[in-house]
């Protein structure tokens, strides 16, 4: 007996651009009358372990896609705009209770520090903990 997929990838132009959860083959398959107008996507494919929305699906086969950033310098940047968990789920800087990037609490630690605040040393230690992570995750080769 064949195991329902209960996961599949929306895609378009090659591309996963949503991932849908069907609780059961007929689900599915009203989602799969809705989605035939070509406008909506170009196929609907089981979602295999590892592959999401923005990767590559080509003649059955799904790939991640390429980077364009290609130095640990760019890597870096990119991550202290962006980055704000570990690999390990963990919030990479927390302030007020919410995760932020390294970017966000540069403008945190200039605000406090122009007032001569003491939060200033506080933000300062987590964006030095912070970017020493990042380094870690894209050294100078």
């Amino acid at each position: 007996m064949e195991v329902f997929n209960r996961e599949w990838a929306v895609i378009k132009r090659s591309v996963c651009v949503n991932i849908a959860y069907f609780e059961s083959e007929n689900s599915l398959s009203d989602f799969i009358k809705v989605m035939e107008d070509p406008s909506l996507c170009d196929r609907l494919v089981p979602k295999e372990e590892g592959y999401s929305i923005g990767d590559n699906y080509v003649d059955g086969s799904w790939s991640k896609p390429k980077s364009y950033l290609t130095s640990p310098t760019e890597l870096r940047k990119q991550a202290y705009q962006t980055l704000l968990t570990k690999n390990d789920d963990t919030d990479l800087i927390l302030w007020d209770g919410k995760a932020i990037t390294v970017d966000q609490a540069n403008k945190i630690y200039i605000e406090y520090g122009a007032e001569g605040n003491f939060k200033a040393a506080e933000i300062r230690a987590m964006i030095v903990v912070a970017k020493t992570y990042i380094r870690e995750l894209y050294p100078d080769c």
